[in-house]
């Protein structure tokens, strides 16, 4: 009989979790720099696994290329009086450039898509208006467009397929029930670089690392 209690009530706090998820579509962009570091990656095929120093932030926003990503987000959040969870997918665009020693402008542009999970913490909640923080981790690919235009032996050991792994934290306010804006920062945390006997496939023997402030808007069903 208790066994068969504990069933029950784990079956419905399991349907009442399902039923507080919520879809949401939204938007987000900002300022981003971004600066290259070196990952260790061999000629050789292997796999590399690359975790940046952290002064790579303050060097990308020092001594970076600057510019701007945009993009748009679909997903589910499933948010309590308290704590909440949520997870998406994302889409969008980030170009970036700089200057070199002689005045010609670099730039690199990028489409991007990614996966993401975030926990929320509320500070206040009426039911229909919250105010909290998030943070989250995200897995990041990068399609660089216009990598062909880099022809010189250093950017040689880059691929046009990026993929690395971000966080992301920053303050939340839900109104009206259905919407949520956002300020954020994002900052780099790793990338995956693979290579074969032949060329770089993922990533490279430098890795870009992008550092992000912006602000999004979600509305929420």
């Amino acid at each position: 009989m208790k066994k068969t209690l504990v069933s029950l009530a784990t079956a419905s706090l399991l349907c009442a979790g399902v039923a507080q998820a919520r879809f949401f579509v939204g938007v987000e962009g900002g300022y981003t720099a971004q600066h290259s570091y070196q990952t260790g990656l061999e000629s050789t095929s292997t796999l590399n696994f690359a975790l940046p120093k952290t002064s790579i932030i303050s060097d990308a926003l020092k001594d970076g290329s600057k510019g701007y990503s945009v993009g748009m987000s679909i997903g589910t959040e499933d948010v309590g009086r308290i704590f909440g969870t949520r997870w998406y997918l994302g889409a969008g665009y980030t170009s970036v450039s700089k200057d070199d020693q002689q005045g010609v402008k670099w730039s690199r542009n990028y489409i991007d898509a990614s996966a993401g999970f975030d926990m929320i913490l509320n500070f206040y909640n009426s039911g229909t208006t919250s105010f909290g923080i998030f943070g989250g981790v995200s897995a990041d690919y990068h399609y660089w467009l216009n990598s062909s235009d880099y022809k010189e032996e250093f950017f040689a050991t880059f691929s046009k397929h990026i993929l690395d792994f971000s966080g992301k934290a920053g303050v939340s306010t839900l109104l009206g029930g259905h919407h949520r804006m956002e300020l954020y920062a994002k900052l780099p945390i790793a990338s995956l670089n693979v290579s074969d006997s032949k060329e770089i496939v993922l990533g490279g023997n430098y890795s870009p690392a992008s550092v992000s402030f912006g602000a999004s808007y979600k509305f929420v069903f």
